[in-house]
């Protein structure tokens, strides 16, 4: 099975005056947190056991493009586009009530950014960044019933 998606919109302020205070107008700027671009694709690929029991192994791959945190648009709020990979090892029952699943997101470890911030309101002129998560993995037992 081979699966995917593609996002586009183009979000930006029609008009937005007094937006800092008077005499300012974001009219043109990108709506924070909305990326242009987003994409995700995968596949996976299922066996079939004796007594219908399955074994499936799945990988993914998640895409955002850049966007801003603020809605000023200014360079210090802008997020790079960023992505990364996810996987899956799992087992089904013939009967379908019990799964098993090993699991990983971000399975290269890759370092990302997702968010800027300004601690104490950027009072000494800093910026802060909010990381993604690192490579997490784990193990699901689920029951149907």
């Amino acid at each position: 099975m081979l699966f995917g998606s593609l996002g586009y919109q183009k979000a930006e302020f029609d008009d937005f005056p007094g937006a800092a205070g008077p005499g300012t107008n974001y009219e043109g700027n990108r709506l924070q947190n909305a990326p242009e671009w987003s994409g995700h694709i995968g596949a996976q690929y299922t066996w079939t056991l004796s007594g219908e029991a399955l074994i499936y192994l799945r990988g993914d791959y998640v895409q955002s493009g850049d966007y801003f945190v603020r809605s000023s648009n200014e360079a210090s709020s802008f997020v790079e586009s960023f992505g990364y990979g996810n996987a899956r090892l799992g087992y089904q029952s013939a009967s379908g009530v019990w799964l098993l699943e090993l699991w990983a997101k971000n399975i290269g470890d890759k370092e990302y950014i997702v968010g800027r911030n300004r601690p104490l309101g950027g009072l000494f002129g800093q910026d802060g960044a909010v990381y993604g998560e690192p490579r997490t993995y784990g193990v699901r037992l689920a029951a149907r019933f």
